[in-house]
């Protein structure tokens, strides 16, 4: 389907939910912040500049622009040096993670950091929609992770928005139809390659593959050993 190397990739992501002021536990911080009605909103859009590095690359970083809305802070405020990971392993926990980094300013000109994670791990059950739909997100004051924690809680994906997602997928730069879906398949392919080994490691298939592999070249063989 011809060459990505020099093609770069978009899309869109919307995620709402919950931050509580003051809370340093996410899920204790969307509690307080849905009863106190602090609601938090990302528009973002996520860009990848060179496909072919993003694969590569073990940290698979993109950038991402948009912005938030916060009450407690702001509304329409501009995201500034945002920083996308999609599936790099943490160093501590061992876990996949997609990764969210970014500052923004209020009115008042007063400067935040956000911090925000989904974290891709097998836990008991099936829980990989759970997994890619909640983020734990974290606001600091100041210019990164090291200044006073403003509040903490959980950001979510609705499901409902998944199509409009999958339709934003845009391919960046000059290329024939051919290259746009080698490169939107490759991303695909990685995606889905990334939580298939996280999530079915462990399933066993139900078909025989040395029995395929026969069908295959058109040539099976008889319970007698016989070619059928």
């Amino acid at each position: 389907m011809g060459h990505y190397e020099d093609l770069g990739l978009s899309f869109l992501e919307e995620m709402d939910g919950y931050i509580g002021v003051g809370a340093t536990d996410p899920v204790d911080g969307r509690v307080n912040g849905q009863l106190a009605k602090t609601e938090i909103t990302m528009d973002m859009k996520i860009e990848i500049e060179k496909l072919s590095t993003f694969l590569d690359n073990p940290e698979h970083a993109a950038k991402f622009t948009g912005t938030i809305d916060y009450g407690p802070i702001g509304e329409g405020m501009v995201i500034e040096n945002g920083v996308f990971n999609l599936f790099a392993v943490n160093g501590i926990t061992g876990h996949r993670q997609l990764t969210y980094r970014c500052q923004f300013r209020n009115a008042d000109n007063e400067q935040f950091f956000f911090e925000g994670f989904k974290d891709i791990f097998d836990d008991p059950g099936f829980d990989a929609v759970d997994d890619m739909t909640t983020m734990f997100a974290t606001i600091y004051k100041g210019d990164d992770e090291h200044g006073p924690i403003f509040g903490m809680g959980q950001l979510f994906f609705q499901l409902s928005k998944a199509p409009k997602l999958f339709a934003s997928i845009e391919v960046i730069g000059e290329a024939w139809w051919g290259q746009r879906m080698a490169a939107k398949v490759a991303f695909i392919s990685f995606a889905w390659g990334a939580l298939r080994d996280e999530y079915l490691r462990d399933v066993t298939l139900l078909y025989d593959t040395d029995y395929q592999n026969l069908v295959v070249t058109g040539e099976t063989l008889t319970s007698a050993g016989g070619a059928a």
